[in-house]
């Protein structure tokens, strides 16, 4: 029997109730709820008071979800050759968290710092190129977490209770040390003669599906559609050389992304044609479970 009940009218005419009780439910068999329902106000004007009524439902409580334990922090992987540490996790409110995305004083962040080391020493550098899980410990999941990362850091804002651990996946990628096969050129691009063009390589295929002139953002240029079919995910795609026809360089302005086409937007060259090549590269996935701290205000 419940000890404690909580309700009340709703708009549509109804009455909802919430029952709590003094000990836990068992969860490995099925519970039979009966509800007794009493008409304790009737007018006689509306005829004969109506019987009582008890509904009876039969369910099973599924089991409460085991928290996993929080790791302390700092945290470490080992990812192939590579060595991750979540050096901070906070939230709070971050009003230095970075001067673009400040919308007010209430602006709640969450900022996490990473290191990423290649133990090989090869020179290849590393970085987090997207924040793919986020979730908390009842698994409920936010995918597509917009974000922002610079130098090591990333800032994003968070939708879960900060007392209870979350489960963070980051992906890791590349920023140079890429293979031959991992190169996709085009050269000679016209924004007045575009045409769907397709590069074969051993990570995937690359299709340059349109060059045109835009001015719709600040500064104009050049916007270069492009769509990839990686041959496994996670993967990134990156603009690694792009000049116009005296071999200038020309600058990345902007760039946005999902799992199979991205919009690369370069500095305008001008009359002349350009030539840009992409690196098709696969991604490491890497995941911590750990508690945030509370940034004091």
């Amino acid at each position: 029997r419940s000890d404690q009940d909580h309700g009340g009218p709703l708009k549509n005419g109804g009455y909802f109730e919430a029952h709590s009780f003094p000990a836990p439910l068992p969860t490995d068999r099925p519970l039979t709820f009966d509800v007794h329902f009493k008409q304790d106000r009737w007018s006689e004007q509306r005829g004969p008071v109506p019987p009582d009524v008890t509904w009876r439902q039969r369910v099973r409580i599924p089991p409460t979800p085991a928290v996993p334990d929080a790791e302390p922090i700092p945290a470490s992987r080992v990812v192939g050759d590579l060595r991750v540490v979540l050096t901070n996790l906070s939230v709070g409110v971050h009003r230095d968290a970075h001067p673009s995305r400040r919308t007010g004083p209430l602006d709640t962040w969450a900022f996490a710092g990473l290191s990423i080391e290649d133990t090989t020493g090869s020179g290849v550098h590393w970085e987090v190129t997207g924040l793919r899980v986020h979730s908390d410990v009842s698994g409920t999941t936010l995918q597509r977490q917009s974000w922002i990362h610079e130098r090591g850091r990333m800032w994003w804002q968070y939708h879960f209770w900060p007392d209870q651990p979350w489960r963070l996946g980051f992906e890791l990628g590349r920023t140079n040390g890429f293979q031959p096969g991992e190169l996709a050129e085009f050269v000679g691009l016209d924004p007045t003669n575009s045409v769907p063009v397709t590069r074969i390589l051993d990570t995937g295929t690359v299709t340059l599906k349109s060059v045109v002139r835009t001015s719709r953002v600040t500064p104009p240029g050049l916007e270069l559609r492009v769509e990839i079919e990686p041959v496994r995910q996670p993967a990134r795609l990156r603009l690694v050389r792009a000049v116009d026809s005296q071999g200038n360089p020309l600058r990345d302005t902007g760039t946005t992304w999902s799992d199979r086409e991205a919009t690369f937007r370069i500095d305008d060259p001008g009359n002349g044609p350009v030539d840009v090549t992409f690196a098709l590269h696969l991604t490491r996935e890497v995941e911590f479970v750990v508690r945030p701290t509370v940034a004091p205000e």
